[in-house]
């Protein structure tokens, strides 16, 4: 080999590639355990942070369901039972009108007022009476409340409407006026209507929210 051959002496290496100083390793080691430590504390709080979500949307879809199975329960128990029992052997489900309710009154009423009176007010009525306590003790969120409230008043309503005309066709003596009892009639089928009005705008709300 020439003695005048450029070459990088074996002592120089080290100018072309540095070592890192033990501080300098030291050092970057503990950047490395910094940035570890800060990653696993982002997924805790993201996982913790997703729970807490999960949880919280469970809790509120509880709350909802449970709103649910109580309005519409009751409405089945006793709602639907209290009108198999004011009009037997009609399917109330083809109650779609006030004209039809007051068309099944008056056939009832007409045939037999007293004796419908007294049907209805001891065998019938107690079933709505018994419906309300469940509706005013219903702690409904704040979007049904109104909803809610307006359902407790629209029984409260028929219930003052049927116990009128039940104490105008109580009478032995009475002589049936259907114009007399028509007042009555359409004071039930308004509070007949408001009760499935606002039932209908809770199970629409409920459908929306827990269909999030």
């Amino acid at each position: 080999m020439d003695e005048h051959s450029s070459h990088t002496p074996l002592g120089d290496r080290s100018a072309a590639s540095p070592l890192l100083s033990l501080e300098q390793e030291q050092a970057a080691l503990r950047k490395g355990r910094g940035r570890m430590l800060a990653g696993i504390l982002f997924s805790v709080l993201v996982a913790v942070g997703g729970l807490a979500a999960l949880t919280l949307g469970s809790d509120e879809e509880r709350v909802y369901r449970e709103i649910g199975k109580k309005v519409n329960g009751s409405k089945v128990a006793h709602f639907d039972s209290f009108w198999a029992c004011a009009f037997p052997g009609y399917n109330v489900r083809n109650m779609k009108n006030n004209e039809q309710l007051w068309a099944q009154l008056d056939l009832r009423a007409s045939s037999g007022p007293s004796r419908y009176a007294r049907h209805v007010r001891d065998t019938c009525l107690k079933q709505l009476s018994d419906m309300q306590p469940k509706f005013d003790a219903l702690i409904p969120p704040d979007d049904l409340r109104p909803d809610v409230e307006d359902l407790s008043q629209a029984l409260g309503r028929l219930r003052s409407a049927w116990s009128g005309l039940v104490a105008y066709l109580d009478d032995e003596q009475l002589k049936y006026d259907a114009t007399v009892a028509q007042p009555h009639g359409m004071r039930i089928a308004r509070g007949w209507y408001d009760f499935r009005r606002a039932h209908a705008a809770i199970n629409s709300k409920l459908k929306n929210k827990l269909r999030r």
